[in-house]
């Protein structure tokens, strides 16, 4: 068995491993669809940051019961979609292709991270989502982006001076 695996390739590994984490490690996710959850993003991207390191990357696999922050978004596969979905957008990567379930930040996720790292930006950033009925990942990085450089106007007392230039 292990010889036909090797023969069908390294992706084909991988995608049979994490369809097993789904099956074995949490409950089924029974075709259907998980929406992005903004917060979910968030949470595990603060796990990521504090339990990884320059040797080597976070193990995701059962995430929920290892990490307290993530507990919330326990079973149903929630956190795997969850980290499948960040690292197609480039915010995750593998540091070693040995463990398929071992995760780092790529600098678009640090960037992200440093944008939400401030509860007082968090809230106004839901604020305006929520606002305005937009909560993708897309808009939620510009909008935390835009409070950031808002915050940084405002402390160096640029605020009035940008606002009077776009009026």
């Amino acid at each position: 068995m292990l010889e036909a695996l090797f023969i069908l390739g390294i992706d084909f590994c991988i995608a049979l491993y994490i369809r097993i984490w789904y099956v074995v490690g949490v409950n089924v996710l029974e075709d259907r669809e998980v929406k992005i959850d903004s917060e979910c993003v968030r949470d595990i991207l603060f796990a990521i940051e504090e339990n990884s390191n320059i040797e080597h990357g976070c193990h995701m696999m059962g995430a929920y019961r290892k990490y307290p922050e993530l507990e919330k978004y326990g079973g149903e596969g929630f956190i795997p979609c969850h980290v499948r979905y960040m690292e197609m957008k480039g915010m995750l990567f593998k540091p070693n292709k040995e463990f398929a379930d071992s995760y780092d930040l790529t600098p678009a996720g640090h960037e992200f991270l440093a944008n939400l790292r401030e509860k007082s930006n968090r809230k106004k950033i839901q604020g305006i989502s929520s606002s305005i009925g937009i909560a993708s990942l897309k808009v939620v990085s510009a909008i935390a982006e835009g409070v950031a450089i808002a915050a940084v106007n405002q402390k160096l007392g640029l605020a009035h001076y940008v606002l009077s230039i776009h009026s």
